[in-house]
């Protein structure tokens, strides 16, 4: 693995880092009526809900989730993963920050003459995102998601291969947007 030359990048992940630490920190203090959100329903676009789709995630403890996705992307897509909440996945905050790694589709071509024809192409992403959650209760709300895809050489082959107005327009960085509801 390549050393972190750029300083901004060290700046970003050191500060990612004292976030996560203050936040555990300041979780260990709460008490009341606070409840905690198990099962978490949602639907989108991007790369966590295979495409346009479904994802369902399950967080066994408030500061991590599994979750997966199913969709449509030209095809059936999918991906499965796990994100690593700064704050909490409680009824106390409406701006949940979080970090996520998954493993499913991450690129794909679709050719329309002839015969039609998708090609996806799978590997692994990372990325970071904020939940943000409405109401009394903190049940439902939006996810905003920023990745980035580890693209196989065979996934780079075809997009240095495909026509310029062909590729996606933003190279292996990737956006998702979902409504959710928490139980």
């Amino acid at each position: 693995m390549k050393p972190m030359k750029n300083k901004f990048v060290q700046k970003v992940t050191l500060f990612v880092c004292m976030a996560f630490v203050c936040a555990v920190c300041n979780s260990q203090s709460h008490g009341g009526d606070i409840k905690a959100h198990y099962l978490d329903f949602g639907f989108g676009a991007g790369y966590e809900y295979g495409g346009v789709g479904f994802q369902a995630s399950v967080a066994p403890i408030p500061y991590a989730s599994l979750f997966a996705g199913f969709g449509f992307n030209g095809g059936a897509g999918w991906n499965v993963g796990t994100a690593w909440h700064i704050l909490p996945k409680t009824t106390r905050y409406m701006f949940r920050p979080f970090i996520e790694a998954m493993y499913g589709y991450n690129l794909v071509f679709i050719t329309i003459g002839d015969t039609y024809y998708v090609k996806q192409y799978y590997g692994p992403s990372v990325g970071a995102g904020c939940e943000m959650r409405f109401g009394k209760k903190k049940r439902h709300g939006v996810d905003i998601s920023m990745r980035y895809a580890f693209w196989s050489s065979e996934a780079w082959n075809a997009y240095n291969n495909a026509a310029s107005d062909a590729r996606p327009a933003t190279g292996p960085f990737g956006v998702s947007i979902g409504y959710h509801i928490e139980f």
